[in-house]
């Protein structure tokens, strides 16, 4: 009889000498869905990535000694919260943007009007353009008393162009400020636009500034 101790390194019964079982592999699917949804900077783009494999790294979990089921439910868990506040998101932003484009085509247009053509100029766009996401402050005569102005400054508005950033990010909290570059008879001229939110959903015209000229309901 040997005095050998006995071998507590063996493999057990039945299974190769120094063969060890190995811990399940993560799926490829569940890692790149996991990574994809931590991508919030592409709207729900990444997210649907990320949903879709997650699923699919959840389904192969299990199979063929692959792991990743955690990192899929992950996948899916996030995905499916990003992708709602970027909907979130949207729904407050489009009726913004939606009001900024109405500004940028009605406002411009009053700087080059005739004398004879501002009164009813001045009325279409309170009721095209203001009549229900965006109000209008001012009154009319208010609004053609400033055009004087600005005429009487810078001569009749010969075109306008965007900036380079439309919307100028120094804009306070709640605000959205269009930023325009106006061509006037007596030289350029930076258009200020700005737009504040009443609700979720509506935004009223704050003012409108030409050079130093600015339209502004009264406080």
């Amino acid at each position: 009889m040997s005095d050998m101790p006995p071998n507590i390194y063996a493999s057990p019964p039945g299974l190769p000498e120094h063969q060890v079982p190995q811990p399940p592999r993560t799926n490829a699917a569940a890692i790149i869905g996991f990574v994809a949804s931590l991508i919030f900077c592409i709207p729900l783009l990444t997210q649907l990535v990320g949903l879709v494999l997650g699923i699919v790294g959840i389904s192969l979990s299990g199979k063929g000694g692959r792991g990743g089921r955690g990192l899929g439910i992950a996948a899916v868990v996030i995905s499916l919260v990003v992708g709602a506040l970027w909907c979130l998101a949207a729904l407050v932003t489009v009726p913004m943007i939606q009001s900024a484009i109405a500004v940028c085509k009605k406002v411009p247009p009053l700087m080059s009007a005739t004398e004879a053509d501002l009164p009813a100029l001045v009325a279409e766009i309170r009721e095209q353009a203001f009549s229900e996401r965006l109000k209008l402050q001012v009154d009319d005569a208010d609004v053609i008393s400033w055009v004087h102005a600005v005429l009487g400054a810078h001569g009749p508005l010969e075109g306008f162009q965007r900036s380079e950033e439309i919307v100028d990010p120094n804009a306070q909290p709640g605000e959205v400020r269009i930023h325009l570059i106006g061509h006037f008879e007596r030289g350029k001229q930076d258009i200020f636009i700005t737009l504040g939110a009443t609700d979720r959903f509506n935004m009223q015209l704050d003012n409108v500034r030409v050079g130093e000229l600015v339209l502004a309901p009264e406080q």
